[in-house]
C-alpha cells in the first residue's frame, strides 16, 4: 500500500485497516525470507499479545540466520493482555 497523501487523507474516518493486517500466521521463515529479500533491517511491530509473540519469533529467526534486523514492538491491545505494562494504545 502506497501511503500517498490522497490515500491517507482523512484516513481517520474510515473503520478498519487499510493497511491489509490479519489474524494469519505466517511463519516467521517466511517473513524472515521477506524482510531479508526486501532489505529491511529494521521492523516496527504494533499489536497485543500475540502481535509480541510472533515478533519474538521473527527475531529469534533473524538470529538464528546471523541477519542484522532490529525488531521494535509497541504494545497496543483492547484486551489489556500485555505482561509488565498498565496502559496501552486502545485500552
Amino acid at each position: 500500500v502506497l501511503l500517498e497523501d490522497r490515500f491517507v487523507y482523512e484516513i481517520q474516518r474510515q473503520g478498519g485497516t487499510v493497511l491489509g493486517s490479519s489474524r494469519g500466521t505466517i511463519p516467521a521463515t517466511e517473513i524472515a525470507d521477506a524482510l531479508v529479500e526486501n532489505g529491511i533491517t529494521m521492523l516496527f511491530v504494533v499489536g497485543g499479545d500475540g502481535t509480541m509473540k510472533g515478533a519474538s519469533k521473527i527475531d529469534d529467526e533473524m538470529a538464528r540466520r546471523g541477519t542484522k534486523c532490529a525488531v521494535a514492538v509497541v504494545p497496543k491491545t483492547i484486551d489489556n493482555d500485555i505482561p509488565l505494562i498498565d496502559f496501552s494504545f486502545g485500552f
